[in-house]
């Protein structure tokens, strides 16, 4: 059962942040399916060896898209801003996902916005005064 709280806006900056991450997740769940099967049937599937590689990014979109679907909710579902997941999006670089580190960056800018400081500040007194009384 959902908590009703009073109405708090949620900033702009962290909109975008969830719809971004909500794209980037989907792009990393995507690209390394479509890049592992051309090297797959690319190579008459000697490539099958290199197949593992795709497993991190794929590991890494399931859980952007489990966050972002919690940052779309409103009042968000979420404690914090999860900066592990930005800085991941930024490390998928190495698997060549220019996306996923651009989306990185602009949520890490973004969380350190002071809207978006405030707005999870206020949250967490919100739920702090519900929880105790």
């Amino acid at each position: 059962m959902a908590q009703s709280y009073p109405y708090l806006e949620k900033p702009g900056y962290l909109q975008v942040v969830a719809v971004l991450t909500l794209i980037s997740g989907i792009s990393n769940i995507v690209y390394p399916l479509i890049v592992g099967l051309v090297i797959v049937l690319g190579t008459f599937f000697v490539g099958a060896i290199c197949l593992p590689i795709i497993i991190p990014p794929i590991v890494l979109g399931i859980f952007e898209i489990s966050y972002a679907l919690d940052l779309m909710k409103d009042p968000v579902a979420v404690k914090e801003p999860n900066q592990v997941i930005a800085i991941l999006e930024v490390v998928a670089i190495l698997f060549g996902n220019v996306l996923s580190a651009i989306v990185g960056i602009v949520a890490l800018v973004f969380y350190n916005d002071q809207s978006v400081k405030e707005y999870f500040a206020n949250l967490r007194r919100l739920r702090g005064e519900i929880v105790q009384a």
